[in-house]
């Protein structure tokens, strides 16, 4: 199964639901995560993480993915999904939401693959 890899548009879905899985672990992680139900820096993080995992999607595709991400860890229900579309449309007009430069970007998989072959 391995031996065949996923290409084109079977990949980037397969990167998308990748990258949710990972941010709703990581946020379940954090010590009484159900407290930030309505946090904007909450809102914020998942932001930034999918403004700077996907480079080819629209913003109504990143604003759809971010409350997909937040829907999943707590179960919004219709009026409660209205905040969120206002905490994004905020954080976009605020512009908080922020892409990494190449530099930084490249600095920090360097790091990371250095520390990996160290350990």
């Amino acid at each position: 199964m391995d031996l065949v890899v996923f290409k084109n548009s079977l990949a980037e879905f397969v990167n998308e639901a990748q990258l949710i899985k990972d941010v709703c672990d990581k946020i379940r992680l954090i010590p009484n995560f159900v407290n930030l139900r309505f946090d904007v820096e909450l809102t914020k993080y998942v932001a930034n993480i999918v403004e700077n995992s996907f480079d080819k999607k629209t913003e109504a595709e990143k604003n759809n993915t971010i409350k997909q991400i937040l829907i999943l860890i707590y179960n919004y229900d219709v009026n409660e999904i209205l905040t969120i579309d206002k905490h994004i449309i905020f954080l976009a007009q605020n512009k908080k939401i922020k892409k990494k430069g190449r530099l930084s970007t490249a600095y920090i998989k360097t790091g990371n693959w250095f520390l990996k072959k160290i350990s």
